[in-house]
């Protein structure tokens, strides 16, 4: 063994090893043991190690990743997936929550939820008018979700709740959409308890959002009782909760930002779960005792955004041959050692639909041909931009990759690092890219939603410049459709998601999730959160 490797590797084992003296060592509450069970009678306490906690707990600004976390553990939404591990969660695996019961209208311009008998930490029930506030707090705070529910949806955002009476409202749009009541699964779609929150309001600040930095408000199964910025959140169960739950009655959220700590925190038993490790890590962790990892179908994909407002990317031949040349097979078993699947098409291969009669195929010398036909046989240059912070720390080995397979058809890809996430993003939203490698990710678990958010000519994600009428008029039609009608036009969309190639998809991602194998009750959602109340802890 090389010395030097030897070396670096035990440093990098004492950095771990401090990092989990000081994350243990500054723990204050009664935790585990190190089998992830409780001692005795102690609490059965559940602790997620997360790659970071948000800076506040309201909403929005929406802060990323860490929120979506947070979220997903408060979890007071009207409904909730129920998904499994091998199925992606559709309208049929949708369960009540909040709402008791739910009704579409004939001509799916309306959905009218009856509330359940949900009541707050502070002894409110949940009624009409905090649905009504909950939704139009969120319209206010954050001009997405206005593009996610009515240029995505078709709500009219314009009346979008009407209050029918105490325990029902009704929910307006502009036409039929096949995932409307999926919408109100997600994670931004919270409702609040809007009696104690107001409680909090100023003239100044007439949504809450200084209380709401710090405290939580809601009908979901937790309460936060403590809360440290960027750090931790703990959270105690809502006594007053009655839904469906199981038997954890405390969750911690820390925040843990290596990855390799992280991993070492569940193989101990010190941690319960955790979150967004690295592929070799998960890997790792298969053989570890005591330690089951999820490797679940999921809704985002892994691909690469060719700007199309470039003439080199706006010829459809230049980037079907760029889509052939790279060997998917290979990125899935090298780079995500088996997790998540080779793209096939435009759409992911786990919703339910007819398979496209084109799909992706690796072939250089189909490519050295596409390339000639569009006038480049000698290939040609561009630069690729990458960023840790999306698809993830992976993203690097896999543009290398990519790299070497496109020089092998003439095609030189120069790779610029971004180091800065903030930097990055904003580099994509001003459409400043030749390529750059990025994910799709969505709340919403519907082949249509994702089509239409990502890559309508009209889209404000549709950062790189496609436009084809036929495409748009595909995803309206399924957007509007049920059924095997339904299917064929979500198959139609996949079809040209490789014969026009408006992005190189390269991986079907996996939702995959680590944790002690003595809890029970995970349920897959697009959203990939982890939801600790359905949760046993043995």
């Amino acid at each position: 063994m090389d010395v030097r490797a030897r070396s670096g590797r035990a440093r990098r084992a004492g950095v771990a090893a401090v990092a989990l003296g000081v994350l243990l060592g500054g723990c204050s509450l009664q935790e585990p043991a190190g089998d992830g069970s409780p001692q005795g009678d102690a609490e059965k306490v559940f602790v997620y190690a997360a790659p970071g906690v948000p800076a506040h707990l309201d909403q929005f600004p929406w802060g990323g990743q860490p929120s979506k976390l947070v979220y997903g553990v408060i979890d007071s939404t009207l409904v909730r997936y129920e998904g499994k591990c091998d199925v992606l969660g559709q309208n049929d695996d949708l369960t009540p929550s909040l709402a008791a019961s739910w009704e579409r209208a004939e001509d799916g311009k309306s959905v009218v939820f009856k509330l359940a008998d949900a009541v707050s930490p502070a002894g409110n029930k949940l009624t009409a008018e905090d649905v009504k506030w909950s939704v139009e707090r969120q319209l206010e705070r954050e001009p997405f979700i206005a593009t996610a529910l009515g240029f995505i949806g078709r709500f009219d955002v314009k009346k979008l709740v009407e209050v029918v009476d105490e325990k029902t409202v009704k929910i307006n749009a502009l036409e039929a959409s096949s995932f409307d009541v999926m919408q109100f699964a997600s994670t931004l779609l919270t409702i609040h308890d809007s009696k104690t929150a107001k409680t909090h309001a100023t003239p100044d600040d007439p949504w809450a959002t200084k209380w709401l930095a710090k405290n939580t408000a809601n009908f979901g199964p937790w309460q936060a009782e403590r809360f440290e910025p960027s750090s931790e959140v703990v959270f105690t169960a809502n006594p007053n909760y009655k839904g469906k739950r199981g038997n954890i009655d405390r969750v911690i959220v820390r925040a843990v930002p290596d990855s390799a700590t992280r991993m070492q925190l569940v193989r101990s038993g010190d941690a319960s779960w955790a979150d967004s490790l690295t592929f070799a890590e998960y890997a790792q962790l298969q053989s570890a005792p005591g330690v089951k990892v999820e490797d679940c179908v999921a809704a985002d994909r892994d691909d690469i955004l060719l700007q199309q407002k470039n003439k080199i990317f706006s010829d459809p031949q230049v980037r079907q041959a760029l889509a052939m040349a790279i060997d998917r097979d290979r990125i899935v078993k090298s780079i995500y050692r088996g997790f998540g699947e080779p793209a096939k098409s435009g759409v992911p291969q786990y919703y339910k639909f007819p398979e496209p009669r084109k799909v992706y195929e690796y072939d250089p010398e189909g490519a050295r041909a596409l390339l000639a036909k569009a006038g480049h046989p000698n290939g040609f240059s561009f630069t690729a931009l990458y960023s840790e912070s999306r698809p993830g720390p992976h993203v690097k080995d896999v543009a290398v990759q990519v790299q070497a397979d496109l020089k092998q058809v003439g095609i030189d890809m120069k790779l610029q690092r971004v180091p800065g996430a903030a930097e990055f993003f904003q580099l994509v939203r001003e459409h400043r890219y030749d390529a750059v490698f990025y994910s799709d990710s969505t709340f919403v678990g519907d082949a249509s939603y994702g089509a239409a958010a990502f890559t309508l000519s009209t889209s404000n994600i549709n950062t790189f410049g496609y436009k084809n009428p036929k495409y748009d008029e595909l995803v309206f039609a399924a957007r509007a459709a049920e059924g095997e009608k339904r299917d064929n036009y979500i198959r139609d969309i996949a079809e040209l998601g490789v014969t026009d190639t408006p992005i190189a998809y390269l991986v079907d991602s996996a939702n995959v999730q680590a944790h002690r194998d003595n809890i029970t009750g995970f349920t897959n959602s697009p959203m990939r959160t982890v939801n600790p109340s359905q949760m046993t802890m043995g």
